[in-house]
């Protein structure tokens, strides 16, 4: 099952009981693997009770059994998620909230924050680094040493900024051996060059190593990072476009 669909079924779970918690965890690592402690994560931030140094340590404990995706749809579906003929998750707002809120909202997300604010952004520090030595700035991301889903390591940080608000929303964190994963929601992107440049072309990219080489080598003069393949490209390059105006002319990376 796709993370997204996932991830609309959790926007009706509450994550303050700690039964249902641990039952989303183990259905998502029984789904996804390695891949679902991110998404387990963003969703625990949810509640008050959120302890960070809990995440891994529990995520490690979890063993297969009977508790899969199956077990998420019925916790979501009690809540009031509905799963139409079609096979396609309807997206109703959440019986706490109006239809107007229902849309997925640009919130920050505290790991995220915490680890960006420390990191170091320095152009030779994060050039330095050894998953992308051949570029020669920062290009808007960060380096830090540190524990993220229970490794240690050496981490490239890839922010991502709410389009609408501004506010960081994620991180996309990424380990020496060039190893992708994402702290928060993507419900944004990454700017590169100048955004004041609206009459120029700016190309919507999926990855920030690629973005990046096209700035450096001049291939484009704004790119824009939507930290994701070609139908996520398309939602970042709508959005943005009807957040910078009309006279933009915008172009995806997976086109050329």
């Amino acid at each position: 099952m796709e993370a997204a669909k996932v991830e609309k079924m959790l926007d009706y779970i509450s994550s303050d009981s700690y039964d249902d918690w641990i039952r989303v965890g183990m259905g998502l690592k029984s789904e996804f693997g390695s891949n679902g402690l991110p998404l387990w994560d963003s969703w625990s931030q949810s509640s008050k009770k959120y302890d960070s140094s809990e995440i891994a340590r529990k995520w490690d404990s979890f063993r297969s059994g009977g508790i899969g995706i199956g077990t998420i749809l019925y916790i979501a579906r009690e809540s009031g998620f509905t799963w139409s003929r079609s096979n396609e998750f309807t997206n109703r707002p959440k019986r706490s909230e109006s239809i107007d809120s229902a849309p997925e909202r640009e919130v920050p997300h505290k790991s995220a924050s915490q680890a960006w604010e420390t990191c170091n952004k320095s152009d030779n520090h994060v050039s330095s680094h050894p998953y992308k030595p051949k570029l020669r700035g920062a290009y808007g991301a960060g380096r830090i040493q540190g524990d993220f889903w229970g490794y240690h390591d050496d981490y490239l940080l890839v922010p991502c900024f709410g389009i609408d608000t501004g506010i960081l929303v994620g991180v996309e964190t990424i380990n020496r051996k060039g190893k992708k994963l994402f702290l928060g929601r993507k419900n944004g992107c990454l700017i590169l060059g100048n955004d004041l440049q609206q009459r120029s072309r700016w190309r919507v990219y999926e990855g920030w190593a690629t973005a990046a080489t096209g700035i450096q080598e001049g291939f484009v003069e704004t790119a824009v990072i939507a930290f994701g393949g070609k139908s996520r490209q398309i939602e970042i390059a709508k959005r943005v476009h009807k957040k910078y105006g009309s006279q933009l002319r915008i172009e995806l990376e997976q086109d050329l």
